[in-house]
């Protein structure tokens, strides 16, 4: 994933980190230190296994240390087969029988033939951190302010102040693909467009939808695939919307009050993925942990610039 485009989450990371397990787990099988091993070769293979599984493990959770990692084990582990080889091949004297050098052969695919399709593969695909709310360390969260997609009108009695050219929608759909899978609340009754200016048709889908809402202290919250069928409705004016991964952690979140803006901005850092936010009409700020998200929306619109909350 890079910098400029998002992609959706890849699957190979978990894959990946799975036969690397594997892998470890073989290799601790193999790994039996005698009395003639020498201290660097047992350093070594304990540093082969040791990084080998810290990078799976990383790699499982999408961090981009994990590929790191994985790529220092693998070259360790290629080291020490090709020193092993040269060893035997010197113990001997020359090159060894043909069954020899067959089970050579056999055991060196074994053991880093995993290793070089790790680099092989690590220098065509990249991994792009994802950060959760279990390792953010800094309390802070990037965000972009978006003011404008083509144009950046100003009031004339207020110059400080711009009208927006762009609706809710013209921003949401472009990260919709991505953000598909999130459970959304929403603090804000009047973020919708008034039903008075929606025909019957528009009427009867809206509120359709709406019921499906679960209100919980002033908050609409909902499961995925509702909220991208209702985003056309959502007026810049007021409106506070917030994304999470679980319904349990949606649900946790709108049902403690927080007492300061301190307090506030902390509890969106470490429980929210995604937090939209408009007010008075002026621009929308996006929060998000995902800083290619953030990339995105930069590329889509003329007029924004960074953001912090903390």
């Amino acid at each position: 994933m890079n910098d400029t485009a998002l992609q959706p989450k890849p699957k190979w990371p978990v894959v990946i980190a799975i036969i690397s397990f594997l892998y470890v787990t073989f290799r601790c099988l193999l790994f039996r230190p005698s009395l003639n091993s020498t201290l660097i070769s047992i350093v070594l293979g304990y540093a082969i296994i040791a990084s080998m599984f810290c990078g799976a493990f990383g790699l499982a959770y999408r961090r981009s240390w994990g590929r790191k990692v994985l790529v220092l084990g693998s070259w360790l582990a290629i080291s020490q087969g090709a020193h092993s080889l040269i060893t035997v091949i010197s113990f001997i004297g020359g090159i060894p029988p043909i069954f020899t050098m067959l089970g050579m052969l056999t055991l060196m695919i074994a053991l880093c033939g995993w290793p070089v399709f790790l680099l092989f593969w690590f220098r065509r695909h990249r991994l792009t951190d994802y950060i959760s709310t279990l390792d953010l360390k800094n309390n802070y969260m990037n965000g972009i302010r978006v003011k404008g997609k083509t144009k950046l009108d100003k009031y004339p009695d207020d110059p400080k102040v711009w009208a927006l050219d762009f609706e809710f929608y013209d921003l949401f759909k472009i990260i919709e693909p991505f953000v598909s899978h999130f459970y959304w609340a929403i603090d804000s009754d009047i973020c919708w467009k008034p039903i008075t200016s929606m025909d019957q048709k528009e009427q009867d889908i809206f509120l359709n939808y709406l019921d499906t809402f679960k209100r919980v202290k002033g908050f609409l919250c909902v499961k995925p695939g509702v909220f991208d069928k209702v985003s056309k409705y959502v007026v810049s004016d007021y409106a506070y919307i917030y994304g999470f991964l679980t319904w349990e952690s949606c649900l946790n979140f709108v049902e403690k009050e927080v007492k300061s803006r301190k307090e506030f901005c902390t509890r969106v850092i470490t429980q929210t993925q995604i937090y939209m936010s408009c007010t008075d009409g002026m621009y929308w700020d996006v929060y998000s942990k995902e800083l290619s998200l953030l990339n995105l929306i930069k590329k889509s619109f003329k007029h924004t610039e960074p953001c912090i909350l903390k």
